[in-house]
């Protein structure tokens, strides 16, 4: 399983500056039953973008009107996309061993990516850093992505597809921790 680094006692000199962002887009909010149609990761080297990976994934069956309404990703697209196994594979290249960043990726990125890889009997895993978990200690309601975009004034031009998803995490991420740091290099929540 891999280690999500919680946040109880927020130390600014703890959040690193080099780590990757990730997002996945599915075909449901459900864990146990939804598929990854959209895997991307975006590698941030001394706070800036660095290299990106991206790819649409084969699912089985159909993708639902719901999921397409949310991404705007129909099944038409993903034909000719790598099966999981395949984007799997290219996926953890890319990431390597590096520290994840994701938004509310401790309830659903996590997961999905630690089930696919116990699915396809792969053993990598990564830390974990959650931007929602950092918001709701440090900032005042509202923490849904496009609500701290639009707090930090981040505009997000394809919300709900995985790429555009990673710049804005890492965006925001990168102004909660300057936040932090002109603050503290230890503060506690």
């Amino acid at each position: 399983m891999p280690n999500t680094i919680y946040i109880r006692s927020i130390k600014a000199s703890k959040f690193p500056n080099d780590y990757v962002v990730v997002d996945f887009e599915t075909t449901g909010v459900d864990i146990s039953k939804c598929q990854v149609i959209e895997m991307s990761a975006l590698r941030v080297a001394g706070g800036e973008a660095s290299d990106e990976f991206t790819t649409l994934v084969s699912c089985k069956g159909a993708v639902p009107k719901a999921a397409t309404a949310v991404n705007g990703i129909t099944k038409g697209m993903l034909k000719g996309a790598p099966t999981i196994a395949e984007a799997m594979a290219a996926f953890d290249a890319f990431v390597g061993d590096s520290v994840l960043v994701g938004h509310n990726c401790n309830r659903f990125d996590a997961q999905l990516l630690t089930r696919d890889r116990l699915r396809l009997k792969d053993a990598q895993e990564n830390d974990w850093i959650d931007t929602l978990e950092i918001a709701k200690k440090i900032l005042p309601g509202g923490y849904k992505l496009s609500e701290l975009c639009e707090r930090y004034g981040i505009v997000n031009e394809r919300a709900h597809r995985a790429l555009s998803d990673c710049h804005a995490t890492h965006a925001v991420y990168q102004r909660m921790r300057s936040d932090l740091f002109a603050v503290s290099t230890d503060v506690s929540c």
